[in-house]
């Protein structure tokens, strides 16, 4: 669908949808309010019958009792609002707006789920309490009383006008973007890196420019400076490796168990520096079998070590891309 702004109570929301739910009839939900046994609070009852849940293009939303200085206890982010199911029309089954009798979960009878975020926890809706407070209910935390759980929000309509527009994500993502590629472009590297650096620089004066030229390539292709199953994050290991072989200064094949220490070196060490933030160990065992297959690695699954050719072939690429960078 196109995407679509929320109005409640004749007010418009910041909030923008990308998918909304069945269509949901005055009967559908007078019948979950009956197996609730609750009345749905008048905004939330309003937004199920217009749009019946959906997922925000934006779904940041800061709370009213989030403390900022405290890491993730702010800027918590809607993943999907959950949907009722009606006779219109199927909802997946981790999508279903259900009573907390059919949840897994030891709620009370009075805390309903309406909301998601991408770590499995939930935005619940107090009911019977004022209009319906809204909580961030952390699934590791199920023990603890449901009044020691953060409010969000006064009321379901007080929620969704703290959520962050579109347009203030944007200028978010910008001005992020455009500190990422600085820090890629003069930010200072990583001890450990900085350190294999210097132990090549006399033969590869030009190793610290290809480092930047392909880490921005990355970055620029994909938005974030991160390591996926591709062509670029592949040149990206291939530096990685044969740098961390060059720096060794020993004649030796790499474990592929020594993969994980050697993207280590690589990773950030405060916000906002040089490096990586993140790689997952599967794309390093992927790069090894396919480098394996093509030739550029020569050894076993086990332990190997940069083919010369493919070495000569991987500085030209780099020459190539410090160039155009």
């Amino acid at each position: 669908m196109k995407p679509e702004k929320v109005r409640i109570a004749g007010k418009e929301t910041p909030v923008v949808l990308t998918s909304r739910g069945p269509k949901v009839s005055e009967s559908d939900l007078i019948k979950f309010e009956a197996g609730l046994g609750y009345t749905l609070p008048i905004h939330y009852r309003e937004f199920i019958l217009c749009y019946n849940g959906g997922d925000p293009v934006v779904g940041a939303v800061n709370g009213r009792d989030d403390r900022t200085n405290i890491p993730y206890e702010h800027g918590d982010a809607v993943c999907t609002f959950l949907k009722l199911p009606t006779s219109q029309g199927r909802v997946k089954d981790y999508e279903k707006l259900i009573i907390p009798a059919g949840i897994p979960w030891d709620l009370p009878r009075n805390i309903l789920p309406i909301a998601n975020d991408a770590g499995g926890n939930y935005f619940v809706l107090e009911l019977g309490v004022g209009e319906g407070r809204v909580r961030f209910l952390d699934h590791e935390a199920l023990d603890t009383a449901i009044g020691q759980h953060r409010i969000l929000a006064d009321d379901f309509g007080d929620f969704l006008a703290r959520f962050r527009s579109v347009a203030e994500q944007k200028a978010i993502d910008e001005l992020q973007s455009t500190a990422e590629a600085r820090a890629l472009r003069k930010g200072k590297f990583p001890a450990p890196l900085e350190s294999q650096c210097k132990r090549v620089e006399r033969e590869h004066s030009s190793i610290r420019e290809w480092i930047r030229a392909v880490c921005l390539r990355v970055f620029f292709e994909k938005g974030y400076l991160a390591v996926h199953d591709d062509d670029l994050s592949r040149t990206l290991l291939d530096l990685a490796f044969w740098l961390n072989q060059s720096a060794r200064r020993i004649s030796r094949k790499t474990k592929r168990s020594e993969l994980n220490g050697i993207m280590e070196c690589w990773l950030q060490e405060k916000k906002g520096a040089f490096g990586l933030t993140g790689y997952a160990p599967r794309f390093l065992v992927e790069w090894w079998t396919d480098r394996l297959r093509k030739g550029s690695l020569a050894g076993t699954d086990e332990s190997a070590q940069f083919a010369r050719k493919a070495a000569t072939e991987l500085l030209q690429k780099l020459n190539a891309m410090r160039l155009h960078r």
